[in-house]
């Protein structure tokens, strides 16, 4: 199928706020790559808002 995934990255994090923001940039700015690619992130009860980000920049 085309919108198969060539590749999945699995991202675990606990209260990455800071920096969560530009590993999701970096990984979406992926031009190498033959097809579309899965992140997969993985929180782990963060306090600091990592979550809040992460729900307003999911697909």
């Amino acid at each position: 199928m085309p919108d198969d995934p060539c590749a999945s990255v699995v991202i675990p994090c606990l209260n990455e706020a800071a920096h969560i923001g530009s590993c999701l940039d970096a990984l979406a700015g992926q031009q190498s790559l033959p097809g579309p690619l899965e992140v997969l992130v993985v929180d782990g009860g963060s306090t600091d808002g990592t979550r809040d980000i992460l729900e307003g920049r999911a697909a």
